[in-house]
């Protein structure tokens, strides 16, 4: 069991304060903890760079250390309201091993691959198989042990090599994966977008109309209690929240730069659900 966390700044938010934020980093993270404590990860998404810190100690130990510290303070900076350092969105990561040991960094998330940046909560049985199946293609060669690695090597190679885009590379692989997930992430060739999928696996996602961010993680109430802890007069800045729906066994993608949403099937075929990837495809204007 792991947990998943992020937050989408959608394009001329409000949320413009460093110190909450920071702060609201710090709570998710130590919220989501409970679900994973052998190592900690964050990603920084900016208009030009994804920035990756990750260790093997649990969050609450994680957010101490000064190299964490001092990442959040250069890489999570709201002021930056344009040029190549703008702040586009934060995956993060609680893990509990399972296969992998965390003492590897590789084995640790976000899990960094040529063009995609991810993190999985769940089990991948078939992990060793599919390698394998791939052992002579040059973008699908492992680094580490953890069998979240072969989800975003397969979606970054299907969505470039094949040139099909992410949305049916995360559906191609999907359809090869045996086992349980829930996913984050983010592809270097279009980081205005934060791709979220999952089979069973839980994750809530919650929009905040009046700070314009969407935030997303294993449980909703690890959201609500990071946003209460920031106490009443840094709290208030987010206001009321709306769900996201998305049912299992789909996928969102949710493009920063044009506030809008889209959700389909990640299946291909109705042997596990009858919908086909289209047909439930929807649009919100964040706006």
């Amino acid at each position: 069991m792991c947990a998943i966390f992020g937050i989408a700044f959608l394009d001329n938010h409000k949320f413009r304060n460093n110190n909450a934020l920071s702060q609201l980093i710090n709570n998710l993270m130590t919220e989501c903890q409970d679900r994973g404590r052998d190592a900690t990860g964050l990603a920084f998404v900016h208009k030009q760079r994804i920035a990756v810190i990750k260790h093997n100690v649990k969050a609450d130990r994680f957010s101490r250390l000064k190299a964490v510290k001092n990442a959040v303070k250069i890489y999570a900076d709201l002021k930056k309201v344009d040029g190549p350092e703008k702040l586009k969105m934060i995956l993060g990561h609680c893990r509990q091993e399972t296969k992998g040991t965390h003492k590897i960094k590789h084995n640790n998330h976000p899990i960094i691959t040529d063009k995609v940046v991810g993190v999985h909560n769940g089990i991948i049985r078939n992990d060793d198989a599919l390698f394998a199946n791939y052992a002579t293609v040059p973008e699908i060669i492992r680094k580490g042990s953890v069998d979240s690695e072969v989800i975003f090597r397969l979606i970054d190679y299907y969505s470039n090599q094949k040139g099909i885009g992410t949305k049916y590379g995360i559906i191609d692989t999907c359809n090869k994966l045996e086992g349980t997930f829930a996913c984050a992430m983010v592809n270097k060739r279009d980081n205005d977008v934060l791709w979220l999928f999952k089979a069973r696996n839980p994750t809530d996602v919650l929009y905040y109309p009046k700070a314009g961010v969407v935030i997303f993680a294993s449980a909703n109430w690890y959201i609500k209690r990071a946003i209460h802890l920031l106490g009443v007069h840094l709290s208030t800045d987010f206001g009321a929240c709306k769900e996201i729906e998305y049912p299992p066994e789909s996928a969102l993608s949710i493009n920063v730069l044009t506030r809008k949403a889209h959700r389909f099937n990640i299946y291909k075929t109705n042997e596990r659900r009858p919908a086909t990837t289209e047909a439930g495809v929807f649009g919100i204007n964040y706006g």
